[in-house]
């Protein structure tokens, strides 16, 4: 079994350690790369190019020097895209979880009134306070729309209504509306609808990213976590054995004990 990783020299941003130690767990000839800065710029014109669109994922850049790599030694890999959607990883399910749980017992106690008092109040707090207070239920209000999507936005509604003109924001629509109208459609409880709803946008984006990048470096990449079969089982399964309190994707993780060493 052939495996490849790619990395960078920013400690911060290295994941290279995880990736031998699996590698040297399951036997694979292992081989990665380093991506530096002067490179990640320099292959953006060619990049954006393949995309035929502004770069929207930082990811598509390093995924394409590692396509590059690959397409040296095989024909054909596989990746891993599908598992956070199905199993819960992201850490938004679990933050958003849990904003809505204590939200609720905390609107239990707390009138409307002071709620507002409250978020008015978190813009003045010290900034390493307000950036995990502002994301809470202590500084949302309530709605799905706030709590799930422009919670995690890279560019949230402030930022919007700075940046773009009346007039383009008009023609842009709601920013979160199909993603929303998904979570609506689905069925289920909270976890399972933010689920459904990221399979049918989200992935949807991540996938179009991988192809693009992959087939710019003449290599074909498959993804074995979204066989329909494990789609429609995983589906199926009850939230609470995807996510057991700060534990993402757990029942996949109980599956790969003695597979996959545990994090060091």
């Amino acid at each position: 079994m052939r495996t490849f990783a790619v990395g960078f020299a920013e400690r911060e941003a290295d994941e290279l350690h995880y990736a031998r130690s699996a590698a040297r767990r399951a036997g694979a000839l292992h081989r990665e790369l380093v991506i530096s800065p002067e490179e990640f710029f320099r292959e953006l014109p060619r990049l954006v190019w393949h995309e035929d669109e502004p770069i929207a994922f930082a990811a598509s850049v390093p995924l394409y020097f590692l396509s590059r790599l690959a397409r040296d030694h095989v024909k054909v890999v596989l990746t891993g895209e599908g598992a956070d959607e199905l199993f819960l990883g992201y850490n938004r399910y679990r933050v958003t979880h849990w904003n809505e749980r204590l939200g609720r017992a905390y609107g239990a106690v707390l009138p409307e009134r002071l709620r507002a008092w409250v978020r008015r109040a978190v813009p003045r707090l010290p900034r390493a306070a307000r950036r995990y207070v502002a994301r809470s239920f202590l500084g949302l209000s309530p709605g799905r729309a706030r709590c799930f999507c422009e919670n995690f936005a890279v560019y949230g509604a402030a930022q919007r209504e700075r940046t773009l003109s009346e007039h383009t924001r008009a023609g842009a629509g709601d920013a979160h509306g199909k993603a929303l109208g998904r979570y609506h459609e689905a069925g289920g409880g909270a976890l399972d609808r933010m689920s459904r709803a990221d399979l049918q946008t989200y992935l949807v984006r991540l996938l179009m990213k991988q192809d693009r990048m992959s087939m710019a470096a003449s290599i074909e990449s498959r993804v074995p976590f979204l066989d329909h079969r494990l789609v429609e089982h995983v589906a199926a399964l009850p939230a609470r054995l995807k996510l057991r309190g700060t534990t993402t994707k757990a029942i996949l993780r109980e599956a790969l004990v003695g597979l996959v060493p545990p994090r060091s």
